[in-house]
């Protein structure tokens, strides 16, 4: 994927899905961009899934999230920094 591919786009993958604008056509943009690219597919929804980490219902399953999260980051490379920073950090996390 090339860099003028990405110009322009690299923003959507910032944002939430909730706060796409549909009157921009942001959604479906979105989906091509990530049709491109499969590993930056699994990063982008990665990124998504940990969002969700504060909709857990108490802390012992938002821990079992956050491990489970923590082994499929660890498949990607580019993640797995990531995945082991918040490993060290789950007291702090669950803490506050």
């Amino acid at each position: 994927m090339g860099k003028k591919t990405l110009k322009g786009l690299r923003w959507l993958l910032i944002k939430h899905q909730e706060n796409l604008d549909e009157s921009k056509d942001e959604r479906p943009r979105l989906q091509d961009l990530l049709n491109l690219n499969e590993s930056l597919s699994i990063a982008y929804y990665l990124k998504e899934d940990l969002g969700q980490i504060r909709q857990q219902s108490g802390k012992a399953i938002a821990g079992r999230f956050l491990k489970d999260w923590c082994v499929r980051a660890s498949g990607i490379k580019v993640m797995q920094t990531m995945a082991k920073k918040l490993q060290g950090q789950r007291t702090g996390i669950f803490d506050s």
